[in-house]
């Protein structure tokens, strides 16, 4: 009996020695009526918690659990937000910023939807919602400094960067091939053979000729060359065709080609106006220039985002090759100017990601990647790099007379600065964000007051 009066009074935070020497007399008789008036008081009456007895996992947790999870756990979490693993709640969700911050009610969104009396705003939106001492503990967590201790979450977060694409190289043992010299077709070989195949038989000489001038240069050979071909017996007759089509200006005239439709060129500027770029083409022919005087790679790319530094202003094409709409096209108001220009920003990333770093990073505009190590942070971080890059034709020489040739490329300007857009919307900036490459990706990261040419360059290293 001693130990249930204890219980009870714990439950209300009173102090239970005084209590049980009310109850119990030297000779232990006691008056059961106030006991069972102190069993019903603490049946009916919410205990009663200091700020310093305040524990996460007892008293806040359970709150989360059974008014949140339903919508912002495991998989579910709607507005991007997610309240099951600490990292997550602090970060918030798709536009809220950070949602929790330790000791500032003001400066915590969470607190603001528990609380309102907005029926649009309060959550949870629907269902019975939270007690008034259910608030005022989330209220007091926070003021207190919001401790969620370590170790206790519900779920673990799954780590995005686990995937092979984001892993360094590894060095590759070629496996024994006693059919083929080329380490590439030893690595074919080793896999068909795991499945029990072959390679095809090999192709006839003319065959062969035909599927190289294809492969190359995209034409077919012309009756005089398969006549050539058929008579040639020399051991390195096949090394020399392919030397000489990989020779030919029409090598790069053919694979130009591929990178072309990777960054999506045209010589029009797209979407239902389709107006002519008529500077476009100096772009085309710096790739396919780059691919027939053998470019190494790291310089291909190197030039697509700095070619200006260089003397190559057309190859800075690449950042502007795809659609866009041209002032007058699009609404005089501000707003409409506003949202052109996210369009525009929005397809330099979407070609830097893709064609460069093998990633589709667009969709963070709006909203963190599901699956992809990809976060909307990291999208406005990546915008930054370009924020001072614009369309428009630009001088191919120092010269800037009216009549000077011109390239339609990427025309540099002092950087305007970069917020994060709540939904992706011009019209719901949230805090500035820095120029930096996606977090999977490294650390490298610029001050806000960076040059223009300075974020090209260091993302281009």
């Amino acid at each position: 009996m001693q130990c249930l009066v204890e219980v009870a009074a714990s439950h209300l935070h009173f102090r239970p020695p005084g209590i049980v020497r009310r109850f119990f007399g030297k000779e232990g008789t006691h008056d059961m009526r106030p006991l069972l008036i102190l069993a019903v008081i603490a049946m009916v009456v919410p205990p009663v918690i200091s700020d310093d007895d305040l524990d996460f996992v007892r008293d806040v947790r359970p709150i989360f659990q059974q008014h949140c999870y339903r919508c912002h756990a495991d998989e579910t979490r709607k507005s991007g937000f997610r309240i099951d693993i600490k990292s997550e709640a602090f970060d918030g969700g798709d536009g809220y910023g950070q949602a929790i911050a330790p000791g500032d009610l003001d400066a915590s969104p969470l607190w603001e939807f528990v609380s309102s009396d907005d029926p649009d705003l309060r959550m949870p939106p629907d269902g019975e919602g939270l007690s008034s001492d259910e608030i005022d503990r989330i209220k007091r967590w926070i003021v207190a400094g919001a401790v969620w201790p370590d170790g206790v979450d519900t779920a673990k977060l799954v780590d995005r960067t686990d995937h092979w694409s984001f892993k360094p190289l590894a060095k590759v043992v070629i496996p024994e091939n006693p059919y083929r010299a080329s380490p590439i077709d030893a690595l074919i070989f080793d896999r068909l053979r795991q499945h029990e195949l072959s390679f095809s038989a090999e192709a006839e000489r003319g065959t062969w000729l035909r599927r190289v001038y294809f492969d190359l240069i995209g034409l077919p050979p012309n009756p005089d060359e398969i006549a050539e071909f058929a008579n040639d017996d020399r051991s390195d007759a096949r090394q020399r065709v392919v030397d000489r089509l990989l020779a030919s200006p029409r090598y790069g005239e053919r694979w130009g080609q591929h990178w072309l439709d990777v960054v999506r060129y045209a010589d029009t500027h797209g979407f239902e106006v389709n107006t002519p770029r008529p500077n476009a083409w100096p772009y085309r022919d710096w790739v396919i220039e780059a691919l027939n005087s053998d470019l190494p790679y790291d310089r291909f790319i190197r030039q697509q985002l700095v070619g200006d530094m260089d003397q190559q202003p057309e190859a800075t094409g690449f950042l502007v090759t795809a659609a866009a709409l041209l002032p007058g096209q699009i609404g005089k108001d501000e707003e409409s100017k506003r949202l052109a220009r996210q369009d525009e920003l929005a397809e330099i990333i979407i070609n830097t990601g893709e064609a460069f770093l093998g990633l589709s990073i667009g969709c963070a505009r709006c909203h963190d990647h599901k699956f992809d190590a990809i976060s909307q942070r990291d999208y406005y971080a990546m915008q930054a790099f370009f924020s001072g890059i614009l369309y428009g034709d630009r001088p191919l020489t120092e010269s800037d007379a009216k009549d000077a040739p011109k390239v339609f490329a990427g025309v540099s300007t002092t950087p305007q600065p970069t917020y994060l857009l709540s939904r992706g919307d011009p019209e719901q900036p949230r805090d500035q964000v820095a120029p930096a490459v996606p977090v999977a990706l490294g650390n490298v990261r610029l001050d806000m007051d960076s040059p223009e040419l300075t974020r090209r360059q260091t993302l281009a290293d």
